[in-house]
């Protein structure tokens, strides 16, 4: 006969042989509270039987990116909805050069006709401090901030892929019609990156030889600005140099639908109506900022002069001191 001995041990042999053959994912329960002490003691359960991994999911397409030719199409799909460009509004000017640091701010006048012609107005009291145009030949930059009275210009033929800066200027006519988002820009030369910050905003480079800047140029593009709108907006452009850096860049800001008459309101153009541009000293140029603001802007062309695209006409209305058109020398 087993003795009590023999059974309490053969008893306790039994529920160890038990214990150690409990199905894998057998499971506990307690009555203790979560979050107390046995709880949080509890020895970790087995791992259970291992399944296989959930099916991936594709990112949903607008998590993918946009492709380049979508950017760009869309900010030249505006510019084609946008014959004209009239403003009224505030022009600031910074720059600095030999004699130090110059500020100057006045009242805007802006006329634009697409796709070549610019008039570009600085006025205080009346008076003409500055005033820069173009026709599809020729430029012209009036300063009339200083003494004497000075305007410059030149032709506007290039060689393909040639860079525009003119160390006459602190910035051409071409840059200000690029850098104000009045130009298209072709095609890219790669892919769209992603913007390292995670802001969702997407960039675009395009090669000199593919730049109204004539140089290696870097846009990037944002959700549409305009409450409602789908699409992209462009709301950066840097010129760069071979390494990479900015040489020139533009800062789009406050984009809006312009009135444009005898369109429906859906069917008028989006721009950017707050623009910042920033010139860096570079080749003999002095360093500038540009800070334009319009102000009831429209895209209808009725207050657009042909006179204000006309260099002859201009000259005689200015009146200036000196005329440089990049010859000889000045003349008078």
């Amino acid at each position: 006969m087993i003795g009590s001995r023999e059974r309490l041990l053969l008893a306790a042999l039994c529920v160890l042989i038990a214990a150690g053959c409990a199905p894998d994912d057998a499971t506990t329960t307690s009555t203790t509270p979560a979050g107390g002490a046995e709880h949080a003691a509890a020895a970790p359960e087995t791992p259970s039987t291992p399944q296989a991994p959930a099916a991936t999911r594709e990112p949903p397409a607008d998590q993918q990116g946009p492709s380049a030719a979508e950017l760009l199409a869309a900010h030249a799909q505006e510019l084609e909805r946008l014959p004209a460009l009239v403003s009224g509004g505030v022009i600031e000017v910074s720059w600095r050069d030999q004699a130090g640091n110059h500020f100057e701010q006045g009242d805007l006048d802006l006329r634009y006709r697409a796709p070549e012609e610019l008039s570009l107005r600085l006025a205080k009291l009346g008076q003409t401090q500055f005033q820069a145009g173009c026709n599809r030949t020729l430029w012209w930059y009036y300063e009339g901030w200083s003494k004497p009275t000075r305007l410059v210009t030149g032709t506007r033929l290039r060689a393909p892929g040639a860079a525009i800066a003119d160390p006459r200027l602190p910035i051409t006519i071409d840059e200000i019609l690029a850098l104000l988002g009045l130009r298209a820009w072709g095609t890219a030369d790669a892919e769209p990156e992603a913007d390292s910050e995670g802001s969702g905003r997407w960039m675009v480079r395009i090669g000199a030889a593919r730049s109204p800047l004539g140089l290696p140029t870097r846009l990037t593009f944002d959700r549409a600005q305009v409450a409602g709108d789908l699409g992209w907006s462009l709301v950066r452009i840097e010129a760069l140099d071979a390494e990479g850096g900015p040489l020139v860049r533009s800062d789009l800001e406050s984009h809006r639908r312009v009135e444009m008459r005898g369109a429906a309101p859906g069917a008028w153009p989006r721009i950017a109506t707050r623009v910042r541009i920033s010139v860096p000293a570079r080749h003999g140029r002095d360093a500038s900022t540009w800070l334009i603001e319009l102000d009831r802007p429209s895209a209808s062309a009725e207050r657009i002069a042909p006179k204000l695209f006309d260099l002859e006409a201009v000259t005689a209305s200015l009146r200036p001191q000196v005329i440089d058109d990049g010859k000889a020398g000045d003349r008078k």
